[in-house]
């Protein structure tokens, strides 16, 4: 799980500054 949670949070990085993961909590 800590693998799939690692590699969605380099994708939120990869998409832009501005969606981080405050924004990922907020989903």
């Amino acid at each position: 799980n800590s693998f799939q949670f690692q590699a969605m949070a380099d994708a939120i990085a990869s998409i832009g500054p501005e969606f981080k993961m405050p924004s990922y909590h907020q989903l």
